[in-house]
Protein backbone atom coordinates (compact mmCIF):
# COMPACT_ATOMS: atom_id res chain seq x y z
CA UNK A 1 0.00 0.00 0.00
CA UNK A 2 1.45 3.37 -1.00
CA UNK A 3 1.24 6.12 1.61
CA UNK A 4 0.83 9.81 0.70
CA UNK A 5 3.93 12.00 0.83
CA UNK A 6 2.83 13.93 3.92
CA UNK A 7 1.73 10.84 5.88
CA UNK A 8 3.17 10.53 9.39
CA UNK A 9 2.83 7.28 11.32
CA UNK A 10 0.93 7.53 14.61
CA UNK A 11 2.88 7.99 17.80
CA UNK A 12 3.23 4.48 19.31
CA UNK A 13 3.30 5.81 22.89
CA UNK A 14 -0.12 7.43 22.49
CA UNK A 15 -1.50 4.23 20.93
CA UNK A 16 -0.17 2.10 23.79
CA UNK A 17 -1.61 4.48 26.40
CA UNK A 18 -5.03 4.57 24.76
CA UNK A 19 -5.01 0.78 24.29
CA UNK A 20 -4.11 0.24 27.91
CA UNK A 21 -6.87 2.59 29.00
CA UNK A 22 -9.42 0.84 26.78
CA UNK A 23 -8.41 -2.64 27.98
CA UNK A 24 -8.49 -1.44 31.60
CA UNK A 25 -11.99 0.02 31.23
CA UNK A 26 -13.26 -3.14 29.52
CA UNK A 27 -11.70 -5.28 32.25
CA UNK A 28 -13.29 -3.18 34.98
CA UNK A 29 -16.72 -3.41 33.33
CA UNK A 30 -16.32 -7.19 32.94
CA UNK A 31 -15.42 -7.53 36.64
CA UNK A 32 -18.40 -5.38 37.61
CA UNK A 33 -20.64 -7.56 35.44
CA UNK A 34 -19.26 -10.72 37.05
CA UNK A 35 -19.83 -9.24 40.51
CA UNK A 36 -23.44 -8.21 39.87
CA UNK A 37 -24.18 -11.44 38.02
CA UNK A 38 -23.07 -13.23 41.19
CA UNK A 39 -26.00 -11.63 43.02
CA UNK A 40 -28.37 -13.71 40.94
CA UNK A 41 -26.30 -16.89 41.22
CA UNK A 42 -25.99 -16.58 44.99
CA UNK A 43 -29.68 -15.84 45.37
CA UNK A 44 -30.60 -18.90 43.32
CA UNK A 45 -28.32 -21.23 45.28
CA UNK A 46 -29.50 -19.88 48.62
CA UNK A 47 -33.16 -20.08 47.59
CA UNK A 48 -32.74 -23.71 46.57
CA UNK A 49 -31.35 -24.93 49.89
CA UNK A 50 -33.74 -22.78 51.93
CA UNK A 51 -36.85 -23.83 50.00
CA UNK A 52 -35.97 -27.51 50.40
CA UNK A 53 -35.31 -26.84 54.12
CA UNK A 54 -31.80 -28.21 53.97
CA UNK A 55 -30.43 -25.10 55.69
CA UNK A 56 -31.89 -22.13 57.50
CA UNK A 57 -31.70 -18.80 55.63
CA UNK A 58 -28.94 -17.49 57.92
CA UNK A 59 -26.78 -20.61 57.54
CA UNK A 60 -27.32 -20.68 53.78
CA UNK A 61 -26.25 -17.04 53.45
CA UNK A 62 -23.18 -17.59 55.65
CA UNK A 63 -22.12 -20.67 53.67
CA UNK A 64 -22.62 -18.87 50.35
CA UNK A 65 -20.56 -15.88 51.52
CA UNK A 66 -17.80 -18.13 52.85
CA UNK A 67 -17.50 -20.26 49.73
CA UNK A 68 -17.70 -17.25 47.41
CA UNK A 69 -14.80 -15.70 49.34
CA UNK A 70 -12.52 -18.75 49.35
CA UNK A 71 -13.29 -19.70 45.74
CA UNK A 72 -10.90 -16.98 44.59
CA UNK A 73 -8.04 -18.49 46.57
CA UNK A 74 -8.78 -22.11 45.66
CA UNK A 75 -9.34 -21.49 41.94
CA UNK A 76 -6.70 -22.19 39.31
CA UNK A 77 -6.92 -18.80 37.55
CA UNK A 78 -6.47 -20.67 34.25
CA UNK A 79 -8.36 -18.08 32.21
CA UNK A 80 -6.26 -15.19 33.50
CA UNK A 81 -3.05 -17.14 32.85
CA UNK A 82 -4.15 -17.96 29.31
CA UNK A 83 -4.98 -14.35 28.47
CA UNK A 84 -1.77 -13.09 30.09
CA UNK A 85 0.37 -15.62 28.23
CA UNK A 86 -0.05 -13.67 24.99
CA UNK A 87 -3.44 -14.75 23.75
CA UNK A 88 -4.57 -11.11 23.63
CA UNK A 89 -2.44 -9.03 21.30
CA UNK A 90 -3.05 -5.36 21.94
CA UNK A 91 -2.02 -4.48 18.38
CA UNK A 92 -5.34 -5.89 17.21
CA UNK A 93 -7.65 -3.82 19.37
CA UNK A 94 -10.29 -2.52 16.96
CA UNK A 95 -14.04 -2.20 16.54
CA UNK A 96 -14.51 -5.80 17.78
CA UNK A 97 -13.11 -4.67 21.12
CA UNK A 98 -15.65 -1.89 21.27
CA UNK A 99 -18.40 -4.36 20.41
CA UNK A 100 -17.27 -6.54 23.31
CA UNK A 101 -17.26 -3.49 25.57
CA UNK A 102 -20.80 -2.52 24.54
CA UNK A 103 -22.06 -6.09 24.92
CA UNK A 104 -20.58 -6.37 28.40
CA UNK A 105 -22.00 -2.99 29.37
CA UNK A 106 -25.43 -4.08 28.12
CA UNK A 107 -25.17 -7.27 30.15
CA UNK A 108 -24.22 -5.23 33.21
CA UNK A 109 -27.28 -3.03 32.81
CA UNK A 110 -29.50 -6.11 32.43
CA UNK A 111 -27.96 -7.69 35.54
CA UNK A 112 -28.65 -4.55 37.56
CA UNK A 113 -32.21 -4.21 36.33
CA UNK A 114 -33.17 -7.87 36.77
Amino acid sequence: MVQPQNWNPPNPEVFIDSTFALVTVIGAIALLFDYTNGFHDAANSIATVVSTRVLSPARAAMRAAFFDFIAFFLGTHAVAKTVYSGLVDTKHVNERTLQFYNTTLGGEICALLA
